[in-house]
């Protein structure tokens, strides 16, 4: 039992505050900050649900740290002047990881995958 005396015990009841109106600045805060507190969220793409084989490529360096990220439909990449140039400025060599998949309106059944290939090491000078 928690008995108050004094002041305390005398004061009026007051009605509860009514919640802060939210703003569109306000209200992509709040987002933002529920975000950080969810382990899975979700993800919105445009266009039409992926359909097919899917491939994720995937080059890290000797630390793991991700290079590249590809997604493709195709079972060839051709990498561009570009990342081939970033590509050989990290110590080599390098490691490359397939992940596939056999797509239904974007999701993956439990024997479509996803499946985890070998990984590769390659250089690239």
């Amino acid at each position: 039992v928690i008995e108050f005396a004094g002041p305390v015990a005398m004061a009026p009841q007051r009605e509860p505050a009514a919640p802060p109106r939210r703003t569109p600045w306000l209200e992509r805060v709040v987002e933002s900050a529920a975000a950080q507190f969810v382990l899975i969220r979700s993800a919105y793409a445009h266009g039409a649900p992926f359909n097919g084989r899917g491939f994720y490529l995937e080059v890290t360096d000797d630390s793991g740290r991700v290079l590249l990220e590809v997604f493709t439909d195709a079972t060839s990449y051709a990498v561009s002047p570009m990342q081939l140039s970033a590509l050989s400025q990290n110590v080599q060599p390098l490691q490359l990881t397939v992940t596939w998949g056999d797509f239904d309106q974007d999701l993956l059944g439990p024997s479509t995958g996803p499946f985890l290939g070998a990984t590769v090491l390659f250089t690239v000078q």
